[in-house]
């Protein structure tokens, strides 16, 4: 019994059985399809797969031509600007601790260079080295350099071969000097062919070493090829190991190209680096005698110290000569400074302060390097009050003025009519209020002021006063220290501006200039090369101990002194023994003024030898008083 189904049935089996089919032909590359679009949809799976090839395909790109450097480089200048602006404090901070010690090291090698050089000039021109080496480059017509270049050069590598050793064929030259041709490169060749032929063994020094005139042939060898280098004057051991890594080098460099060498020299160019690494010139050691550039550092010190001791010293004068201003009634800075070697100052200035061109002359400084402005005013210092009441009042020499709180206090002695136009014109001054007349008298009452001056001096019955247009006048005599007080108080006594004592005796002087002249007039006589006085000057003793005395009570009144008892000899013994001999007859003298009760605080025994005789020895008298002991008094 057959069994139908729907249409719509059919119809659904037969979808199934297809999408079964579908998925069977085409599942795998769908779901691969999938994949790829997921992957190509999401971003960040995107630039993960694109971050695993960028490096390789930014380097291919880039050994393909320049394209892709262009593009990016706006990118990356706009970047780095945006970061540089962003974080230039970082940058800075990264790079200040290394340009500081790169520049330091930079100036370091440049003044050391620079000094290196003076010194070479000065060892080339002034030492005795360069002295002859000049006279020889006279002698030899050469030049002063080739001169130096001879006696200080070891070696130099003037030229450097590759060879190839089977054909003989200079591969590569290069020389130390551009022009020089390379005719001699084929010479050198076909030398060092025949000779390394001939060789029975690679390494004899036959093949190793060449002289040719002036130059040496070192010859280095190896599997294919030969280093030959061209040097003037002795090489170092140093020499040879550089060319036989040079020469490894290159033949490892080139293994391929020298397996299939056929004639063709092309691919040695490539050594034309490595060859010139090998032109190596080495000179003798410097000396160490630096004695021409410590001479340069000796003078430049002593420029420097000259400058800076000017400098000090200007820079002291002028604070100096602020410290007068500033201390100077008057005068008010308001600014100063030193540009360069100018100095400025300005402030205020009363018309009766110190003028300050002329202090600079007094403090040694330039007025030519100095600028002052000085603006006026009027100060009300006490002392600069007096002075312009002084000038104002034109007063005369014997009126003293004294300002305190505003008010002027004169004394001395002037005429009637111009304390009248004192009294007048006072107010007026700036700084005083009123004028009080301390101790003023009138030229006409010269008698009243003489008698207060009288009291207050005190003088002696002996001395007589006058009194005339300031002056006082002292006659007659007065002990010393009433002469020294009355000194002392007329320089505070308004009115008196000088003091006439030409005529006043000082009584304790004049008595001890007599004294003086006594004391000074003994002379003590010795026997011939003794130091015992001769017999009966016991006299004079007992008299010239009464003297001393009477001296020692007049010196302090007067000041300070002393009396010098001096020993003398004739000429007839050694100048040291008779140096001792008169100070053994001058301490003998002094021994005897000490047993006679004499004060010897104020006493000094000295020898002098025959350095100070007192009569020319021309006879036997002369010489018998110069072997004596006299005397000197000094007082101040």
């Amino acid at each position: 019994m057959a069994t139908e189904f729907p249409p719509q049935a059919i119809q659904e089996s037969n979808t199934r059985e297809l999408d079964e089919l579908r998925d069977l032909l085409l599942g795998p590359e769908k779901r691969d399809l999938n994949h790829i679009k997921k992957r190509l949809d999401d971003p960040t799976l995107r630039a993960i797969e694109i971050s695993r090839v960028l490096p390789e395909a930014i380097a291919h790109r880039i050994s393909r031509d320049k394209k892709l450097s262009k593009a990016l480089h706006p990118v990356i200048e706009d970047s780095v600007d945006s970061y540089l602006r962003t974080h230039s404090q970082a940058i800075s901070d990264a790079i200040v601790p290394v340009m500081g010690e790169s520049l330091k090291t930079a100036v370091y090698i440049k003044v050391r260079n620079k000094l290196e050089s003076i010194n070479d000039f000065f060892v080339r021109n002034f030492s005795p080295k360069g002295i002859r080496w000049r006279i020889e480059s006279i002698r030899s017509k050469k030049t002063m350099d080739e001169i130096i270049h001879f006696h200080t050069l070891r070696y130099r590598v003037e030229q450097v071969f590759i060879i190839h050793r089977d054909s003989g064929s200079v591969l590569q030259h290069v020389s130390e000097f551009k022009d020089e041709a390379i005719e001699e490169a084929n010479m050198f060749s076909e030398t060092l062919k025949a000779i390394q032929s001939s060789a029975t063994h690679i390494n004899d020094p036959s093949v190793n070493s060449l002289q040719l005139g002036n130059h040496t042939v070192w010859v280095e060898q190896g599997t294919h090829l030969m280093l030959a280098g061209v040097i003037r004057g002795t090489p170092s051991f140093e020499l040879r190991q550089v060319f036989k890594k040079t020469l490894n080098k290159i033949e490892d460099d080139l293994r391929e190209e020298l397996n299939q060498f056929e004639g063709n020299a092309e691919p040695f160019r490539s050594c034309d680096d490595l060859l010139k690494s090998c032109l190596k010139v080495e000179y003798g050691k410097k000396e160490t005698n630096f004695k021409p550039l410590w001479a340069v550092a000796t003078l430049l010190v002593l420029i420097l110290c000259l400058w800076g001791y000017f400098s000090i010293r200007s820079n002291i004068l002028w604070n100096r000569y602020i410290n007068r201003l500033n201390d100077a009634h008057g005068i008010v800075i308001t600014k100063q400074e030193k540009r360069g070697h100018h100095y400025y100052v300005s402030g205020l200035r009363d018309p009766m302060a110190i003028d300050p061109s002329v202090l600079l002359v007094e403090m040694d400084i330039d007025p030519k390097r100095v600028t002052a402005e000085w603006e006026p005013y009027f100060a009300l210092h006490p002392d600069i009050i007096s002075q312009r009441a002084r000038e104002i009042l034109e007063a005369p020499e014997t009126v003293s003025f004294r300002c305190k709180n505003g008010i002027l206090y004169v004394s001395g002695l002037a005429s009637g009519a111009w304390i009248k136009t004192a009294r007048n014109k006072a107010t007026v001054i700036p700084g005083i209020i009123r004028l009080e007349e301390d101790n003023l008298f009138d030229l006409n009452a010269s008698e009243l002021f003489l008698a207060r001056v009288s009291v207050q001096l005190e003088p002696p019955q002996t001395v007589f006063m006058n009194f005339n247009d300031g002056t006082l006048t002292l006659t007659g005599s007065a002990p010393h220290q009433w002469i020294k007080k009355m000194k002392q108080k007329v320089r505070n006594m308004p009115g008196i501006v000088r003091v006439n004592d030409t005529n006043l005796v000082d009584i304790d002087v004049s008595e001890l200039a007599m004294i003086k002249e006594r004391i000074e007039s003994h002379v003590f006589l010795f026997r011939i090369g003794g130091s015992i006085p001769v017999p009966n000057q016991e006299k004079m003793i007992e008299t010239l101990s009464g003297e001393i005395s009477q001296l020692n009570d007049i010196i302090t009144k007067v000041g300070t002194g002393h009396v010098e008892i001096v020993g003398h000899t004739d000429n007839t013994g050694t100048e040291k023994a008779n140096l001792e001999l008169s100070q053994k007859r001058a301490e003998r003298v002094l021994s005897l003024l000490r047993e006679a009760g004499t004060n010897a605080r104020y006493l000094t025994a000295i020898g002098v030898g025959d350095k100070e005789p007192l009569r020319q020895a021309r006879s036997s008298l002369d010489r018998e008083m110069n072997r004596s002991v006299t005397f000197r008094v000094l007082f101040h």
